[in-house]
C-alpha cells in the first residue's frame, strides 16, 4: 500500500507542477496558456472520493491541459500528507519540507502550557556539561500538577529534536507524553526520563500539525527544573 501510495503521489504532484513548469525550462521567461478548468473530472484518493479544498473551505476544480490534469501542489500535500513549502525569495516550492533545521524561538511554533515558559536565561538552562541556548522549563518547582507546553510544526517537517534533562533532585523518574494535535489526542510517543537524565527526543513528527507534550500528574514528588533544551524542526 505504501508503495503504491508513494508511486501515486509522486506521478500526481510531479503531473501537477513539473508539468506546468516546463515550459519555465524551454524558455526564459514564464509563457501564457489556455487551459480547461474542468467541473466533470472525479478523483478517488486511496479508493475514497477526493475533493480538493480551498483554505477558505472552497471546491478546487482541476485544470486540464494538454492531456495532462493539474491541481495545486498544497492541497495533494495535505492530503498525502507531504510537507510543502513557498520559498519566496526563490520562488521554490519544497516538496517533503525545507532541508534545513528550524529552531523553536518563538510563539509562533511554540504554545505556552501549564508551569512552564520559553527562555534563553542561562541560569535557567543549565544542566551538568551544558548551559542551553534556548529552552522551555517549568517556571517554579511542580507537584501535583502537570508540566505541559506544545509544537507548532504545521505539518511542515519530519522531525522534532531536542534535549530534555531532569534534575537530580526528584526522587522518581517522570513521564513525557506526545500527544497529536491536542491534549488528550492520540499519543505519538511516551519516554521515561530519569532524575540527573538527559534524554535525546528526535519524534517523527510527518503530518501533524501541533505536538502536545504533558508529563501528566506528579503526585507527591516534585519537579525542580525540567529543561526541554534547544527544541527544533528539522526535515533530516
Amino acid at each position: 500500500m505504501f508503495k503504491q501510495m508513494k508511486g501515486f503521489t509522486i506521478g500526481f504532484i510531479t503531473c501537477a507542477i513539473i508539468g506546468a513548469t516546463s515550459f519555465a525550462f524551454a524558455q526564459s521567461a514564464d509563457v501564457n496558456i489556455s487551459a480547461i478548468l474542468s467541473s466533470t473530472i472525479k478523483m478517488k484518493l486511496n479508493g475514497t472520493d477526493f475533493t480538493p479544498k480551498e483554505t477558505d473551505g472552497s471546491d478546487i476544480k482541476p485544470i486540464m491541459y494538454n492531456g495532462r490534469t493539474y491541481l495545486p501542489v498544497r492541497c495533494l500535500g495535505e492530503a498525502l500528507n507531504i510537507p510543502i513549502d513557498w520559498e519566496d525569495a526563490t520562488k521554490t516550492v519544497h516538496i517533503g519540507g525545507k532541508s534545513e533545521s528550524v529552531p523553536i524561538t518563538n510563539d509562533k511554533l511554540y504554545t505556552t502550557g501549564l508551569a512552564t515558559i520559553f527562555t534563553k536565561d542561562a541560569q535557567l538552562l543549565t544542566a551538568p556539561g551544558k548551559t542551553y541556548k534556548w529552552g522551555i522549563v517549568n517556571d517554579e518547582p511542580v507537584s501535583y500538577i502537570s508540566c505541559s507546553c506544545s509544537f507548532n510544526p504545521g505539518c511542515k517537517y519530519k522531525y522534532l529534536k531536542a534535549s530534555i534533562y531532569l534534575d537530580d533532585n526528584k526522587q522518581n523518574p517522570i513521564k513525557l507524553d506526545f500527544e497529536k494535535n491536542n491534549f488528550g489526542g492520540e499519543i505519538i510517543k511516551t519516554i521515561t526520563i530519569n532524575p540527573g537524565e538527559t534524554y535525546e527526543l528526535n519524534l517523527e513528527i510527518t503530518g501533524i500539525n501541533k505536538v502536545c507534550v504533558s508529563t501528566g500528574l506528579i503526585g507527591s514528588d516534585t519537579i525542580t527544573k525540567l529543561i526541554i533544551g534547544e527544541p527544533l524542526f528539522s526535515n533530516k
